[in-house]
């Protein structure tokens, strides 16, 4: 499964959400690496423990998209690992599968991408890709993909100077809802 949903956050809270992001970001290490990454990971779904530990916008991005899951999907959903990544011209994520969460099979297994950078030109690349599709990574897009679908990141197009910012979240989904 592989679902795009586009101006997925109210504005106020994307723009919280990029702020706090932005504040976390090492600019250094970014263009060192072309990669820079900061990850929480949680055993058991508290999302109150989330909330405390990562601020109130990680936590309302959170529940929309678990909602989203729920009406959306129909899916049953609980986080598990939540990463801020940037990534510049240079990095390139090449094809993989993602994962298991929480010993659960693949196909049980989600990851969700919100994309938190204020705006992307189509003609700098760094798109995410499968074999049947490319999504272009636009500001507040939502990609929520089952982690048994290969999948990476294309390089870069032309160097734009834009830093390609992605909020993740690992997901196990228990059950379908009924």
């Amino acid at each position: 499964m592989l679902v795009v949903k586009d101006n997925f956050l109210q504005d106020n809270v994307f723009e919280l959400l990029t702020c706090q992001f932005q504040n976390k970001i090492n600019l250094n290490a970014l263009h060192q690496t072309k990669s820079w990454m900061e990850f929480k990971n949680y055993d058991e779904a508290d999302v109150s423990k989330i909330k405390s530990d990562l601020g109130i916008a990680v936590y309302i991005t959170l529940i929309n998209i678990q909602k989203f899951f729920k009406e959306e999907l129909q899916l049953n959903a609980n986080p598990f690992s939540i990463r801020f990544q940037s990534t510049v011209p240079g990095y390139i994520s090449h094809t993989h599968k993602d994962g298991s969460v929480r010993n659960y099979p693949l196909e049980s297994s989600y990851t969700s991408i919100l994309y938190t950078h204020k705006d992307w030109s189509p003609e700098t690349g760094m798109n995410f890709y499968t074999d049947t599709q490319e999504i272009i990574p636009f500001s507040n897009r939502l990609l929520i993909y089952s982690r048994d679908i290969a999948h990476g990141v294309n390089e870069a197009k032309i160097d734009s100077g834009q830093i390609r910012n992605v909020f993740l979240i690992s997901w196990s989904v228990d059950k379908v809802v009924n």
